[in-house]
């Protein structure tokens, strides 16, 4: 069903597909099913699981919402260098690097899009709406220094 096209629940759909799947292909109704046979599947199954959270926590990143600010932080600083060294009388020459504030940018939205679909818990919701407005604002920001 949609649970394909989800990616939070790739792996539920994918288990509903492999448990359900096999028994509706086997075509016999009335046939008893071997016990063994049903306690290996699931074990294995279970084994398979156990080993996709182990990698996952053993290289596991930080959560899209800190990396988001961080990232958007990130931009956000090397603006305020350029701007600084706009207004600094002794300096001759601006650095700014509008690619990578750019990348930035583009690096932070994506990772705040990813921020509003992680689990909060008894975090407070992720304003994803504000997030955008500020990026946005960074981004015209970033336009304006770089436009003559």
């Amino acid at each position: 069903s949609d649970l394909f096209h989800l990616p939070a629940y790739a792996i539920m759909g994918i288990q509903m597909a492999n448990f359900g799947g096999t028994e509706l292909m086997k075509g016999k109704c009335k046939k008893a099913t071997d016990p063994a046979a049903a306690y290996t599947s699931i074990t294995n199954n279970l084994l398979a699981i156990a080993i996709i959270v182990a990698v996952d926590l053993v290289f596991a990143q930080d959560r899209a919402s800190d990396m988001a600010a961080t990232t958007a932080g990130e931009a956000w600083a090397s603006l305020r260098s350029s701007v600084k060294d706009v207004y600094d009388t002794a300096s001759n020459q601006v650095k700014f690097s509008r690619n990578s504030v750019l990348g930035n940018i583009k690096k932070a939205m994506s990772l705040g899009t990813e921020a509003s679909n992680e689990p909060r818990y008894w975090r407070t919701e992720w304003r994803h709406e504000t997030f955008a407005e500020v990026l946005q604002e960074m981004s015209s920001f970033r336009y304006a220094l770089t436009s003559q």
